[in-house]
């Protein structure tokens, strides 16, 4: 399961719990919910790499990738990001 899954399985666990307790399968459940949100994910930051032009003078390709095209959690997540 990736960090996608893990989170949102979490979450669930704490915030939801009677729902998280009716899933027959919660492991296959999270594991392609994570994979769901990691290709949208991917779909997501490829369309804004895709529209960047380096060469234009307002953020260079490096900047861009460490600065915005890197998943975030909020201080204290559980999860590390790929």
């Amino acid at each position: 399961m990736n960090p996608w899954g893990r989170d949102a399985m979490e979450h669930w666990q704490i915030h939801l719990p009677d729902r998280y307790r009716a899933l027959k399968d919660p492991e296959t459940y999270f594991t392609n919910l994570g994979k769901q949100a990691d290709a949208r994910y991917l779909e997501i930051r490829d369309g804004l790499l895709a529209g960047l032009n380096p060469n234009d003078g307002t953020i260079g390709w490096a900047e861009f990738q460490d600065r915005v095209a890197q998943p975030t959690r909020p201080p204290g997540s559980s999860s590390t990001p790929r």
